[in-house]
């Protein structure tokens, strides 16, 4: 199978890598040249992103991880876009910054029937549970519960809320198995995760594994002020729309209707759980878990 990877961010790193492991030919198409990718068996393609040229980049790929063009490509009818997110099916307005433009996306993949897709929900992704130097994934400031640099863990009002946690690269993983198994049937929302907990549950396992760490509550009525008095703009109050969420379970995948490891979608699978991680991680310092 050949598959094609539109655009190389945080999250994308980890997808090249592990497809690059697999026997499947793995496209690339991005803006410019990727240098530090050299050393993956990854040819990579660059691409204007405009729908005209994105097309001619598809026409002999069989699936695509993207948003761009897969209606027009006469042999690209499978599609995992680009969500790898919490439970948007039962939470579709959360983050409210992002409820707009995913329905956009979720009609227009509604209104066509020659391309199967999925959406990817998996929780939060695992990996912020370790140090910036230690993975791919940016610092998301407020919008994560830990602060690395101080140590100080943001406790959701009384942390009972749950939240799933999943590595990327067992996320990659599980979407290439996906894109595999072409004979099994997709629904619209596709659940898995790695490990639940609640964050009152984190906080202990972290602390346990490093006493410095610290706890400090965050009331539901600071995020509500921050988010209305006007003050914010931006990235900040988005990041707030994050924390927003950390009062609800829409960070938690529903046990209902996720997958199992290592049976259908996801044979021959299995996801790490957090302190697997961080045991990983703890080994060698240098190595991106």
């Amino acid at each position: 199978m050949k598959i094609a990877l539109a655009g190389v961010g945080d999250v994308g790193n980890y997808f090249i890598e592990e497809f690059s492991r697999s026997t499947h030919e793995v496209v690339l198409l991005t803006s410019k040249h990727k240098s530090h990718l050299d050393r993956l068996p990854t040819e990579q393609q660059i691409t204007d992103y405009s729908v005209e040229d994105l097309t001619l980049h598809l026409q002999d790929c069989d699936a695509v991880v993207s948003t761009f063009s897969c209606t027009r490509s006469p042999k690209c009818k499978r599609f995992l876009p680009s969500s790898w997110t919490t439970n948007i099916e039962d939470f579709g307005d959360q983050p409210i910054m992002l409820a707009h433009s995913r329905d956009t996306i979720w009609k227009a993949l509604r209104a066509q029937h020659e391309v199967k897709w999925t959406m990817i929900c998996n929780g939060w992704f695992m990996d912020y549970v370790v140090p910036a130097s230690q993975r791919y994934l940016r610092d998301v400031g407020v919008g994560w519960v830990m602060d690395h640099q101080y140590k100080v863990f943001e406790l959701y009002a009384d942390g009972q809320q749950k939240v799933t946690l999943t590595s990327v690269r067992d996320v990659a993983r599980a979407a290439l198995s996906i894109l595999e198994h072409d004979e099994i049937e997709w629904n619209e929302f596709t659940h898995f995760g790695g490990q639940t907990l609640t964050y009152l549950e984190l906080y202990k396992l972290i602390k346990r594994r490093d006493p410095e760490w610290t706890l400090k509550k965050l009331p539901f009525a600071e995020v509500i002020e921050r988010i209305t008095s006007g003050k914010l703009v931006g990235e900040d109050v988005d990041l707030e729309y994050f924390r927003l969420m950390g009062f609800t379970n829409c960070n938690r995948v529903p046990e209902d209707r996720a997958l199992t490891w290592g049976t259908g979608l996801l044979e021959g699978l299995r996801a790490r759980g957090v302190e697997e991680l961080l045991d990983e991680a703890a080994k060698d310092e240098k190595v991106v878990p």
